[in-house]
């Protein structure tokens, strides 16, 4: 047999029907999740393909949709494998770490603060949970600041002085690397929790016998404290101007407004947030309510609530002038609903809710009557743990 005409003959026969199917897919990048920071503590893992039809997905915790929300409580690895309708497959990964940024007491988050145009005065605050947001916004991370080693020549740096925002606590870190620490106040550990102004300083000695030493200025916040003034009345087409008071650096109110003074014309309850020079941010809360409104013992309507403060148990006595469908809520400093007392009819002029609500979460907050006919009342109470 002649092969050197067999051969051409084969080759032409071996035409490739199609080229072999290519897929691809991204797991996206690596993502962090913070315990103790609840709008940080979920994620969406959405992974990325290619391929030939139809793709199915199967990631290594059994779902089989393209993204999945993972809620960690440790770091994990996720790995997504997808298929087209050819049969091809392809696999990747991502990472999902988990940092606990929670801190004592209950409910309170770390913080890395970092004082605008001055990183170098960075510490480590334990703050709640509102406040948060309005950190990271100026540039502070979560979780607490990063400590370097102690450098070869025995060397302690507790940073320069800084200034204590009200209500929260800094941690002096004198840095790892020694065997020993004596702080100003006799603890012996390489951190050291302050929520006071005063000078902090440590001895901290190395496994050579190399003391070094260094101290720290703690300050109190100086700005002037913000106050918008006790609660009070609001009659039909008056105007009443609420003033934040000036020197802060930011302003934030409850109408999302940046300014010093906010004009209202409307009753309700509304708040402010502000960040003063040293970066500290605090918020105050004014009820203003219908001038029509009274204290009770006096003759016309409104709202009150007892005891103030309180830890457990609520009462919220209330009057109006005729029966109406009402609602009694207990609402947040910041307007949000926290819990509905009462909601129906109410056929008499005056009547008394009770409630425990000693499952909320310690802070100022505001007992709302609203009626059909379209008075609404309320009054500012303080829950306390006990």
């Amino acid at each position: 047999m002649r092969t050197d005409l067999l051969l051409p003959l084969l080759g032409s026969l071996l035409i490739p029907i199609h080229a072999a199917s290519q897929c691809t897919v991204d797991a996206g990048g690596d993502v962090t999740l913070y315990l103790g920071y609840p709008p940080m503590e979920c994620a969406t893992l959405t992974a990325s393909a290619t391929g030939q039809g139809s793709l199915s997905y199967l990631w290594s915790n059994g779902e089989t949709t393209q993204s999945i929300t993972v809620c960690d409580q440790s770091s994990t690895t996720y790995t997504v494998t997808i298929t087209d309708t050819a049969g091809c497959t392809a696999t990747d990964s991502v990472m999902v770490t988990v940092i606990d940024v929670s801190c004592e007491p209950n409910g309170k988050v770390l913080v890395c603060h970092i004082p605008p145009g001055n990183p170098a005065n960075a510490h480590t605050i334990c703050i709640g949970a509102p406040a948060v947001a309005a950190h990271l916004a100026h540039g502070c991370t979560l979780g607490p600041c990063t400590s370097s080693p102690p450098p070869p020549d025995c060397e302690v740096d507790l940073g320069p002085d800084f200034t204590l925002c009200p209500g929260d606590t800094a941690t002096l870190d004198a840095g790892a690397g020694f065997v020993s620490y004596e702080w100003s106040d006799g603890s012996t550990e390489q951190t050291l929790v302050v929520t006071a102004a005063g000078t902090y300083s440590v001895t901290a000695t190395d496994s050579a016998g190399c003391e070094a030493d260094d101290e720290v200025e703690v300050n109190d916040d100086t700005d002037p404290p913000l106050d918008l003034g006790p609660d009070t009345t609001l009659c039909s087409g008056d105007t009443l101007l609420l003033d934040a008071g000036a020197g802060f650096a930011d302003y934030l109110w409850s109408d999302s407004s940046i300014g010093q003074t906010l004009l209202i014309d409307t009753i309700g309850v509304y708040w402010v947030t502000v960040i003063d020079s040293f970066g500290c941010i605090a918020s105050d809360t004014i009820v203003v309510d219908d001038c029509d409104s009274f204290m009770f013992g006096g003759p016309r309507f409104g709202v009150n609530v007892y005891p103030n403060p309180t830890s457990q148990t609520l009462s919220v006595e209330y009057l109006m002038a005729t029966p109406s469908y009402v609602t009694v809520e207990v609402m947040s400093v910041t307007g949000s609903r926290a819990v509905v007392l009462y909601e129906g009819y109410s056929d008499i002029r005056g009547a008394i809710v009770n409630a425990n609500i000693g499952h909320l979460p310690p802070g100022v907050y505001v007992a709302r009557l609203k009626a059909a006919t379209g008075y609404e009342y309320h009054e500012k109470f303080l829950l306390m743990r006990e």
